[in-house]
């Protein structure tokens, strides 16, 4: 599905509070980590459509691979997602994506760490924001390329699209940790 205005509009709507959840789960003293912060909400958008797919997770390990053939064709659409979102920023939305990300721009986190750390408050600031389930991977993937054009200036984007791609596809193919019924999210935090 392609990105329409009044789409794009409300994500970039959503972008700051969920910057602003990264910046607070990720942060400490010294910042934050770019390529962990990217690779963590990219990680999240990638763990929403495996759980979009509804295929049964439990039993299963946290930080096993899963491969579930639903995945392969939502992470196609939301690739393409991802290059409109890239062109409709400025950003250059045909390279990089899969070049390997260079040992200076690793995360610091794993995958599994970073979608336990992130999904529950993501989803609890979503509900608050009043974004649809339909549109949260989307709005994750979003904040991403965000990230990466905000800081080309230290990343080069090619490298930040290639973090973005890595994880995504970790987190759809990377069974997550059960979601607890509370989190620790406090709305007041980004009010």
């Amino acid at each position: 599905m392609p990105l329409q205005k009044p789409e794009y509009a409300q994500l970039r709507s959503w972008y700051a509070p969920v910057r602003d959840l990264l910046m607070d789960r990720l942060g400490d003293a010294r910042g934050v980590h770019l390529e962990t912060t990217i690779s963590g909400i990219a990680a999240v958008a990638g763990c929403l459509l495996l759980r979009s797919t509804g295929v049964r997770l439990d039993g299963l390990l946290p930080g096993q691979a899963v491969f579930v053939e639903a995945v392969d064709e939502l992470g196609r659409e939301h690739f393409e997602f991802l290059s409109t979102v890239c062109m409709a920023m400025g950003v250059e939305p045909r390279q990089g994506w899969t070049d390997p990300v260079p040992p200076n721009n690793q995360p610091l986190k794993t995958v599994p760490e970073l979608t336990r750390l992130l999904e529950p408050d993501y989803g609890s600031l979503c509900e608050q924001l009043g974004v649809p389930a339909s549109l949260r991977a989307r709005l994750a993937s979003f904040t991403a390329v965000a990230l990466v054009k905000e800081s080309r200036e230290i990343l080069p984007p090619e490298v930040g699209k290639a973090i973005i791609l890595t994880a995504v596809v970790a987190g759809a193919k990377t069974v997550p940790h059960p979601l607890a019924s509370s989190t620790n999210f406090s709305p007041q935090s980004f009010a």
